[in-house]
């Protein structure tokens, strides 16, 4: 009977040992998966900020221009603007709006030569009768004859809507 006992015992023993074992691994891999969702995340918001900063990091050129934020030279912006209003594009919007701010801050200095119509009415110089009667519900909205082209766009999009709207 001792041992039928004993045997009983180290056969709880080992089923206990085998149970902390697989507890152990168990705990581990959860721990790194954890460990790697933190990272990973990390990394992400890291690049983020990253890509964020050097966005908006200021350098100047060898010929003196200042190139940052709107990333090109104020003769070129001034050229796009000018070519935008020749062609017909009137930019809505709401300048209370953060992407309309900042469709109007890649243009820098040249923004003041946009054409704009307010459309907030409690906003100085709006119009918001305009922006009703042309269907605008999204700002910001760049309109050229009857078609409507909403939400920010970069300097390339800009680039490429006048150059299919002059074909």
């Amino acid at each position: 009977m001792a041992t039928d006992e004993n045997d009983k015992n180290k056969k709880d023993a080992g089923v206990e040992k085998r149970s902390l074992t697989v507890l152990s691994i168990s705990a581990a891999v959860v721990f790194v998966a954890l460990v790697s969702v933190i990272f990973g995340l990390w990394f992400m918001m890291y690049n983020d900020r990253k890509k964020n900063q050097e966005i908006a990091v200021r350098e100047t050129s060898e010929s003196g221009i200042v190139k940052g934020a709107s990333t090109e030279d104020p003769q070129y912006l001034a050229n796009l603007v000018d070519d935008l209003k020749s062609a017909g594009f009137i930019l809505y919007g709401s300048s209370s709006d953060v992407n309309v701010q900042r469709q109007r801050e890649i243009f820098g200095q040249a923004a003041a030569g946009l054409d704009y119509v307010e459309c907030d009415p409690g906003a100085e110089n709006s119009n918001p009768q305009e922006c009703v009667a042309k269907g605008i519900d999204k700002h910001p909205t760049w309109v050229h004859e009857e078609a409507r082209f909403p939400g920010y766009k970069s300097l390339a999009d800009l680039e490429e809507l006048l150059l299919s709207n002059q074909q």
